[in-house]
């Protein structure tokens, strides 16, 4: 009995050491955890802040020759975006050129349908690149990127019409407050100085807001509609941004020959293309499609960490319910509890003869 109590406690306290560890690792895990989203958001505004510049810089620059392609800028991207995604699947299969190309071919070609439902963002996508340079080629920095942050506001308004979400009070009030805003934004001013606003005519003004809003439109829905297809399939992120990838490419070449093919006839695909330009197609086409696939599945993997560690934690405070005990073992419990009372009594009687015993020599010698 005396062991089976000495190998309770030793069990009791080797859990309470493994729960102790157990919850400093889940603080440790949370804190890093809290740390890449940061880091991860931080890295991502500096991307998309630096591409509307550049964007927006190199749409103005004045030089003696022509111009860039917007179309063929978009298609430059594409081809850099599907570049960057393929050394990513080529590193997570161990930088094997085989494994490489089984797990496209597995994941693309074996599975034509859904492939080709990445068909429609894809060229939603496409669409959205093009306004933005038009959009870009026509306002002024500051007034396109406030004006572009209604695409929060029609991501939310789709995320509850498709992915039936809810909306608290202050995420309602937090959209109208950017509405307002970009109302603000878009207000009259008078002033005697010249700015590049006022530079700017009514018309090209129209154009380019009716632009970004119908990029902030094609944005929230091809948005919703790829998250909406990433959680109905396991497929890697990286594969799925090839294969979208695969389709921008494609409706760009067709837009590029169909709007700008008689310039691409006679200076070439790369016409007006500096160092500014590759700057743009770079942070478009590398990093702000890397690193938007990066930052989404990482916070894939962050929410999926933070669930299991809630779980864990709410299953640690829940009260444990008392052990139900079977037929066997409530029988040897019993047989003992009446071998300890046989026990308990036989002592009790030799206690009680032997007290016996030494009162009654005690007398004799007397």
């Amino acid at each position: 009995m005396t062991s089976d109590l000495q190998e309770a406690r030793n069990v009791a306290t080797v859990s309470s050491g493994n729960s102790k560890k157990e919850s400093l690792t889940m603080v440790l895990d949370l804190s890093q955890s809290k740390q890449l989203k940061y880091l991860s958001l931080g890295v991502l505004v500096l991307q998309t802040t630096s591409l509307v510049l550049t964007m927006r810089y190199s749409r103005t620059l004045e030089e003696d020759e022509p111009r860039y392609l917007a179309s063929s800028a978009v298609v430059s991207a594409e081809v850099l975006k599907i570049f960057a995604c393929a050394l990513l699947v080529f590193r997570e299969n161990n930088f094997s050129l085989q494994g490489m190309s089984l797990l496209l071919k597995e994941q693309i070609v074996k599975k034509p349908v859904e492939t080709l439902k990445l068909a429609v963002p894809a060229g939603i996508y496409t669409l959205q690149n093009n306004l933005l340079y038009v959009a870009l080629s026509n306002l002024d920095a500051a007034t396109y990127q406030v004006t572009y942050q209604l695409k929060i506001l029609t991501t939310a308004l789709f995320s509850v019409s498709m992915l039936g979400k809810r909306l608290g009070l202050y995420q309602w009030l937090s959209l109208v407050l950017l509405m307002a805003g970009v109302t603000l934004v878009q207000w009259p001013t008078e002033t005697d100085e010249d700015t590049e606003q006022e530079v700017l005519t009514a018309g090209s003004q129209f154009v380019g807001v009716m632009s970004v809003l119908m990029a902030c439109l094609s944005s929230g829905f091809a948005g919703v509609y790829f998250e909406k297809i990433l959680k109905e399939t396991k497929q890697s992120v990286w594969v799925r941004n090839i294969q979208l990838g695969l389709f921008s490419f494609m409706f760009g070449l067709v837009g590029m020959m169909a709007f700008d093919g008689e310039s691409v006839r006679r200076s070439g695909m790369f016409q007006g293309y500096n160092t500014v330009t590759c700057a743009v197609v770079v942070l478009q086409g590398v990093f702000l499609g890397g690193g938007a696939g990066y930052c989404c599945h990482l916070s894939v993997q962050l929410r999926g960490q933070t669930c299991q560690q809630k779980r864990r934690q709410s299953v640690a405070r829940e009260p444990r319910e008392p052990r139900r005990l079977t037929g066997e073992t409530a029988a040897t419990l019993h047989t003992r509890s009446r071998t300890l009372e046989t026990v308990s009594q036989t002592l009790a009687r030799a206690a009680y003869d032997c007290r016996k015993c030494r009162s009654t020599s005690q007398l004799r010698g007397v």
